[in-house]
């Protein structure tokens, strides 16, 4: 019994450690367990709140710009990149595409019609160039289009007008200017020049009538020293062929190098289109003359480009023509040499001589095609325009001592020389 009862009590004991353990753990967990779901809703319930606003904020803005863009007096105001053009009986504020084009190509033939305005401004300075005994030989071309020679008057100085000319006529005949309102007069020649060809005519202001004096404007020399690629232009004289024309367009190629006699000029190339019988001169945006209209040089300028020489090159040459002179003649084409060229090809600096004509003085004198042309006189000759500024302070009949640099059997030697200028 007493087992019994020991029993009973270890049972009861047990019984009470058991649930005493579900007191003391179990339950005190589910507590827990409760808190910490209790804690994830209000989380939860935070950060939609959160999202909720932010959600808001955006679609009022939105809401706000679509209010804008419908009318509101909020607007920026934006500045366009043109200037719109008025339409008339229109009732509309807002543009389409093709009002916008339409403002592009207007912006266009605004800045064609400027340009041609200045060559415009200089139609009393375009004379036509004909022989007197013969008017009609070059007057109208075969085709009985209006072909012609043209000039143009950059200069007037001592009672006299100054013309510059195609030399493609032979001016050892009298010669007849006619100006802008037809009336007509007689010309002299001073000089021509086929290096550049190009001839210098004068005409005698007192014979012009009022009309051309009032109403001329005279075309300045500009430079070509640095014309920049897509410079606009504008060629006037008859740069087609057709008297009194004004063509614009734009330099694709510049300061091409192009050897002459004793000298070298730079050649332009234009994407106006090349015409057998253009004449006239190239003008820049501000209406100065920066080169004489010459197609001799096709293949380096371009077969359907008008080309032109750069101005500043021969501005020399053009003022010695108009004083009747000439720069004394040595007879030699070539190319410069500068210290890089001769370093790689051993040989001097100086001129190469690439061609020595016939008969020239230079050829009579001893030079020769591969020499180096270095010194005139004890003046060293570094390029071309070099020698073309040494040879203007020589006469006709002068001799100078030339020192060149010939290769002989693979050896450079010097060679002085002693050629009479012609």
């Amino acid at each position: 019994m007493d087992l019994l009862n020991k029993q009973y009590k270890k049972t009861k004991e047990h019984e009470e450690e058991k649930y005493r353990f579900m007191r003391e753990q179990v339950r005190p967990q589910k507590k827990k367990i409760i808190i910490n779901l209790f804690k994830n809703i209000v989380m939860t319930i935070m950060i939609a709140i959160i999202f909720g606003g932010i959600s808001g904020l955006v679609f009022y803005s939105l809401v706000s710009r679509v209010k804008n863009d419908n009318g509101s007096d909020n607007i920026p105001e934006v500045t366009p990149y043109y200037t719109p053009i008025a339409k008339e009986n229109s009732n509309t504020s807002g543009g389409t595409k093709a009002d916008e084009d339409e403002v592009k190509i207007e912006d266009k033939n605004s800045a064609s019609k400027n340009l041609s305005s200045i060559g415009e401004e200089y139609e009393w300075a375009v004379v036509r160039i004909s022989d007197k005994r013969n008017r009609t030989t070059w007057y109208y071309a075969a085709d009985g289009s209006d072909e012609a020679i043209s000039g143009v008057i950059y200069r007037k100085a001592g009672g006299y007008y100054y013309i510059m000319a195609s030399n493609k006529i032979a001016y050892d005949s009298p010669v007849l200017v006619e100006f802008y309102n037809g009336k007509t007069i007689e010309a002299e020649v001073i000089s021509t020049e086929g290096n550049i060809g190009m001839a210098i005519l004068k005409v005698d202001v007192s014979k012009v009538d009022s009309e051309i004096r009032k109403n001329m404007v005279i075309p300045q020399f500009g430079s070509t020293a640095n014309v920049p690629l897509g410079s606009y232009v504008v060629a006037i004289g008859a740069p087609n062929g057709v008297m009194h024309t004004v063509m614009t367009g734009n330099i694709i190629k510049t300061a091409i190098k192009m050897p002459i006699t004793d000298n070298e000029v730079s050649l332009f190339s234009t994407d106006i289109l090349y015409a057998d019988s253009a004449s006239g001169v190239v003008l820049n945006t501000k209406g100065c003359i920066i080169g004489f209209i010459n197609n001799s040089f096709t293949s380096i300028t371009g077969r359907y480009n008008l080309g032109f020489i750069g101005i500043t090159g021969i501005a020399d040459i053009i003022g010695t023509m108009a004083r009747g002179e000439s720069t004394a003649y040595l007879g030699i084409e070539g190319c410069d040499v500068d210290e890089e060229l001769a370093k790689a090809h051993n040989i001097e600096e100086g001129i190469y001589i690439t061609s020595v004509y016939s008969n020239s003085p230079a050829y009579n004198g001893g030079m020769r095609i591969a020499d180096v042309l270095m010194e005139i006189d004890d003046k060293e000759v570094s390029s071309l325009y070099t020698l073309h500024t040494i040879l203007k302070g020589y006469k006709k009949g002068d001799e100078v001592n030339v020192i060149i640099s010939r290769t002989v059997n693979k050896k450079q030697m010097s060679k002085k020389l002693k050629i009479k200028l012609n």
